[in-house]
């Protein structure tokens, strides 16, 4: 065969880091590597594995894109501070729509 049978001590490293692994993988702290070769034993795993990666790298790019556009992301208002100042609660209440409407169709996170 291609592959050599392991030995029992062999088989208990393999057991016990595979359960390490996991713990940490759940926590967040395990790396890709150790992950590959701990817990990715058939096509299946690597397929989540693979899809795993690729979701971390989207996720670290929107952060980083979500970061450098400040320019992009919705402004903060104080309602309540702008309903006190203004006399005419109708443009603020125009405002407000506008603001929300824009939260509702912003896909911004889609383009990152």
């Amino acid at each position: 065969p291609i592959w050599k049978e392991l030995t029992q001590m062999q088989v208990i490293e393999r057991v016990l880091r595979h359960g390490i692994v996991s713990y940490e993988k759940s926590e967040g702290t395990a790396s890709n590597a150790d992950i590959e070769q701990w817990l990715v034993y058939t096509a299946a795993d690597q397929m989540e594995f693979n899809k795993m990666k690729r979701d971390q790298e989207l996720n670290e790019r929107y952060a980083a894109f979500k970061k450098g556009s400040a320019g992009n992301v919705q402004p903060e208002a104080n309602w309540a501070n702008e309903y006190a100042q203004t006399l005419d609660r109708e443009i603020v209440s125009e405002k407000r729509c506008r603001y929300d409407q824009i939260a509702v169709t912003d896909f911004s996170k889609d383009e990152a």
